[in-house]
């Protein structure tokens, strides 16, 4: 019987070895934020300006995977998905003055989740969505903006570490921005207490994903709220 050396029977195995690992890293495939979001604005950057008198939705991943807004809305009203996974207000005013081209008649801010993520305060992501609003104004003043409420969670998946003890902040950022837009008349749309258990801040189990993303169901809710606009009507 012939005995291979322990360091030749290694050489011998390291390419399978290899291969393997090769192999599970191209099952699984893992989310690249940066590589998204650039194949998401080249998209954006592809496509033909809107005629006048289009309909924005700008937000994170809450928007994106939306799709088709005109169809959950059942509006015959061009409406733009402009929602990008895992993005935050800071990255949308980079995206801002694109968001505003062709000047759309309305327009729908969504953010605040991923603001939270990162570790800022209630106050911080409240002041970075109003300097959102403030950019969008500037930018384009005759179009009509709508600031969707941050949506809640449901921390009972255990799958956000990052929005880990948040459920009960998200209420804070939607206090002030409810103020702000009641004070400089905006329309702020309250999606929030339409998706969550009644006299509780978490999200509703038939209206979440993961703790996080939307069910259908919860896009429903959403654009029901949506459709009491006038500018779905007109």
């Amino acid at each position: 019987m012939t005995v291979i050396p322990y360091m030749k029977r290694f050489t011998l195995l390291l390419p399978l070895l290899l291969l393997s690992v090769i192999a599970l890293a191209q099952e699984t495939k893992p989310f690249n934020g940066k590589e998204h979001y650039k194949k998401r604005t080249a998209l954006f950057n592809s496509q033909p300006i809107p005629a006048k008198g289009h309909i924005v939705m700008l937000g994170d991943s809450h928007v994106e995977f939306g799709n088709e807004w005109g169809e959950l809305i059942q509006s015959d009203k061009v409406i733009i998905n402009r929602g990008i996974i895992g993005d935050t207000s800071t990255g949308m005013k980079k995206r801002a003055l694109h968001a505003c081209k062709g000047k759309p008649s309305d327009l729908f801010i969504e953010c605040g989740a991923n603001d939270l993520a990162s570790g800022i305060s209630s106050k911080e992501v409240a002041d970075g969505i109003i300097s959102l609003i403030s950019t969008l104004r500037k930018i384009s003043p005759g179009t009509t903006l709508h600031v969707n409420s941050v949506l809640p969670i449901n921390e009972s998946f255990g799958r956000w570490k990052t929005l880990k003890g948040k459920t009960d902040t998200i209420p804070v950022i939607n206090l002030i921005l409810q103020r702000y837009c009641a004070d400089n008349g905006i329309d702020y749309v309250d999606i929030f207490s339409k998706l969550v258990e009644p006299g509780t801040n978490t999200m509703r189990l038939e209206y979440c994903k993961d703790g996080l993303h939307l069910l259908p169901k919860g896009y429903e809710v959403w654009a029901t709220e949506l459709k009491q606009r006038e500018c779905f009507a007109r």
